[in-house]
């Protein structure tokens, strides 16, 4: 069940929180966005951006900020809300308990921000690990970013996660011709479809993301390992994922950024893009989200994305 009157902030917004406002100015948005019904919520991928802040005490300010602001529950991960939709959409006996409740995280993290949320004292941190497999992640988006928006040819990356240690481009290639239904009308729809197939490979295929328990979880209960395998089970079970659910928006985003030869992607600004159709408002200050909405203004649900200027 979706839980209604929930806020979402960019990481931009707390950052800009954190410069601007004392604890009491913090607590009086807090006041005034709950008597309007609005209780904000944040997300893993807000934990992995503020942890990413190279400023010791200014990181600490944005983790404070957030705990006297926002609410007690975290949103899901992105890859819990994708094999989410899929248990949901596609239901297997032995997928059922990965259905959500609600759009909220029940992870360790989830328990781990509602602790550090209670006590203000305490702190947030990521294992080394997690960061290491966060800055392959920012890597390989930065490849394809490059791939698609100049033309240029790079080196092959190799990943020893792909079966026999086959080039990222070769992997691309496969899944393209395995996934893609139909010719895109034009260039641009191109890319945007190619992106789309991209995330279905690396997030859900692959495990590359920055929480891939959800993921890993799914396969063990489908009983696929070999990432070849998953490639033929989602072209004949999960092709869906290219018309409709999480990836559509995540994949949307990270094409459109492409198809505007931007000197780089932001691989963070499309995890964030993945959680508009679980919230009421989306506040950001990066033009960027506000640019994208403005090439689709027929659809509704991007009217959901403001600036902090709508705040009370």
């Amino acid at each position: 069940m979706m839980i209604d009157n929930l806020m979402y902030f960019d990481t931009n917004v707390y950052s800009t929180l954190a410069s601007i406002m004392d604890l009491v100015d913090v607590a009086n948005l807090r006041k005034r966005l709950l008597s309007k019904g609005k209780r904000p919520v944040p997300s893993p991928v807000n934990i992995l951006e503020i942890l990413a802040t190279k400023n010791e005490k200014f990181r600490e300010d944005i983790i404070i900020v957030c705990q006297h602001l926002c609410e007690p529950e975290i949103l899901a991960e992105p890859e819990a809300l994708i094999i989410d939709y899929i248990a949901s959409y596609a239901p297997r006996p032995e997928t059922s308990h990965l259905v959500l409740k609600n759009q909220f995280g029940i992870s360790d993290l989830a328990r781990t921000w509602k602790d550090v949320r209670a006590d203000k004292d305490r702190t947030l941190l990521l294992s080394r690990e997690d960061l290491q497999r966060i800055e392959v992640l920012k890597t390989l988006h930065g490849y394809f970013h490059v791939y698609y928006s100049r033309g240029k040819r790079m080196p092959d990356l190799l990943l020893p996660e792909f079966i026999g240690e086959e080039s990222i481009n070769e992997c691309i290639a496969d899944a393209a011709r395995e996934l893609r239904k139909e010719r895109a009308p034009n260039n641009r729809m191109a890319i945007l479809c190619e992106n789309r197939i991209l995330m279905t490979l690396t997030i859900l295929c692959a495990g590359l993301s920055p929480f891939p328990y959800a993921i890993d979880s799914y396969w063990t209960a489908i009983g696929i390992d070999r990432v070849d395998e998953r490639f033929a089970y989602a072209k004949k079970e999960l092709s869906f994922l290219q018309d409709a659910g999480p990836i559509i928006g995540l994949g949307t985003y990270m094409g459109w950024q492409a198809t505007k030869g931007l000197d780089r992607g932001n691989f963070y600004d499309c995890m964030h893009f993945m959680y508009l159709p679980y919230v009421d408002m989306f506040v950001t200050d990066d033009l960027s989200f506000h640019d994208f909405t403005k090439e689709y203004p027929e659809s509704r649900i991007l009217d959901r994305i403001v600036t902090s200027d709508a705040l009370p």
